[in-house]
């Protein structure tokens, strides 16, 4: 095994130094390709790539509504490809949640070890 596979090797929920490993052949690999299916959920899981949110500016920015686009962020959470930074409160006085996408890269992988090496 190469020594980038071995920094690399593990699961969706277990981040390395170098990225997160996302591999297509488990469980987790399929659940990030589920989410990410959607239109609407890359749209916003790219935009949280550049600047945090709240979900009514990713509503906004994503061109839907507040209910759509909390769904997605429930998905992306649920995933792991975004979190929860902050808690921000509205003019009315309304708890908001602040989303960003998570530091470590998204890297995926196919195929067993070997073909790696």
């Amino acid at each position: 095994m190469s020594d980038l596979l071995r920094k690399l090797s593990g699961s969706r929920s277990q981040p390395t130094k170098q990225g997160t490993l996302c591999d297509l052949a488990d469980d987790s690999g399929a659940e990030v390709f589920r989410v990410l299916s959607s239109e609407t959920a890359r749209t916003i899981y790219l935009s949280l790539q550049d600047e945090s949110a709240t979900s009514s500016e990713i509503a906004d920015y994503a061109g839907t509504s507040i209910q759509n686009a909390q769904y997605h962020l429930t998905k992306l959470l649920e995933a792991e490809l975004i979190e929860l930074i902050d808690t921000e409160y509205s003019s009315k006085g309304s708890e908001m949640h602040v989303y960003s996408a998570t530091d470590d890269p998204l890297i995926i992988v196919s195929g067993s070890d070997s073909r790696l090496e």
